[in-house]
């Protein structure tokens, strides 16, 4: 009588595991792929909307400025004599807060940098201290402003600013410019 033993082969090969490891690699780094490249896309819009906010933030102040000047009886070219420093090609540099202490012509930057310090930022501001800031009390960002101011037509009727905040991402320089006028629409 011959008994017939069957034998339970139920593991796996090693070919088989080799494909099983190579498979789940080639998914997990994917996947590793796709969350850093979503953590920098997010790291460079948040560093987009912060230069946009820094950009129209300079403009709002100068607009401010001439309002008030204005309203209080300066002729607009007075006004506009306090932007001198920013006419040059490299522009300026202020503190919002200090405007008056702070306004400072910039240096010369390279070709693909602007030469205007780095803006420090304030953890723990108050009603008068601003986020944003050239005090290097505060913690130092990456993000440097430029505000550049011409006389359209040497007319003291119409000043066109240009703001250019720029930032590194990564190991590229990114920059964000904002274009504005202002006219001296009371006329002094």
């Amino acid at each position: 009588m011959k008994i017939n033993k069957l034998k339970n082969n139920t593991g796996f090969t090693i070919v088989e595991a080799m494909f099983a490891v190579f498979l789940l690699t080639v998914s997990v780094t994917s996947l590793m792929s796709i969350v850093a490249s979503s953590l920098f896309s997010a790291k460079y819009s948040r560093d987009q909307i912060t230069a946009t906010y820094l950009a129209q933030e300079a403009v709002d102040y100068i607009r401010n400025d001439r309002d008030t000047s204005i309203l209080q009886g300066t002729t607009f070219a007075i006004f506009s004599s306090k932007y001198n420093k920013c006419i040059s090609p490299n522009g300026c540099s202020f503190d919002i807060l200090n405007f008056s202490d702070t306004i400072k012509e910039c240096g010369a930057g390279s070709s693909s940098s602007i030469g205007c310090p780095y803006l420090y930022y304030n953890q723990n501001p108050n009603d008068r201290d601003p986020f944003y800031s050239s005090s290097n009390s505060y913690l130092k960002t990456n993000f440097k402003r430029q505000v550049i101011v011409e006389n359209v037509d040497n007319s003291n009727q119409e000043l066109k600013i240009s703001v250019k905040v720029e930032w590194m991402n990564g190991g590229a320089i990114k920059s964000t410019t904002l274009n504005s006028s202002l006219l001296n629409w009371l006329g002094l």
